[in-house]
């Protein structure tokens, strides 16, 4: 038998044939273990207090006349001022609670009237005045009926700005005394009616 002969060309490659369907997705497989716990993260800022949190209490003065208390509200003089000291806390809109007891010398006219000022910073500048209220007290009557007289006053307001170091100051007509004043300071609540 004699020698093969040379291999002859490929022939063209032949074409492809379609693809089949996508099979059904296989069942879920077991949960892995947990990771590592990351690094805890630095400290946030303190949040500001709640709104029905309060955040000073000027305590100001309680009245403590000298004996005999029979005759001192009769005898009152002088006492138109009293400062409650800095503001402590950040300048800011603030609910503000004061309450004032005034007196008045019974050895004077009958008919009192007036008002009272709360200030922050200094009270020569009407700029200053965070509030004022009127007063007024008619006493009925003629001969023996000139006693001497204490009443209180509460008002809750919205103070649009309280200036930190700035003097809270309550200032009163010269026609009265004060007893006794305190303010307490609130976050303004979020719901104003």
């Amino acid at each position: 038998m004699g020698p093969s002969g040379p291999m002859g060309p490929t022939g063209p490659q032949g074409m492809y044939g379609s693809t089949g369907a996508m099979g059904a997705t296989g069942p879920t497989g077991p949960q892995g273990p947990n990771g590592l716990q990351g690094l805890r993260g630095p400290t946030g800022p303190q949040g500001v207090a709640g709104a029905q949190s309060m955040i000073a209490f000027f305590r100001g003065s309680i009245w403590n006349p000298s004996y005999p208390y029979t005759t001192a509200i009769d005898n009152l003089a002088g006492g138109n001022n009293i400062i409650f000291g800095s503001i402590p806390f950040a300048t800011n809109q603030y609910l503000v609670h004061l309450e004032v007891q005034i007196g008045w010398n019974g050895n004077t006219a009958a008919n009192k009237n007036g008002t009272f000022s709360l200030y922050c910073g200094d009270i020569t500048n009407l700029a200053n005045q965070i509030r004022q209220f009127q007063w007024g007290s008619n006493k009925v009557g003629g001969a023996g009926y000139d006693y001497g007289t204490v009443q209180s006053y509460s008002h809750w307001f919205i103070c649009p700005s309280l200036v930190q170091g700035q003097a809270l100051t309550l200032v009163v007509s010269p026609t009265m005394f004060v007893i006794g004043a305190q303010v307490a300071v609130f976050i303004v609540p979020p719901y104003l009616i």
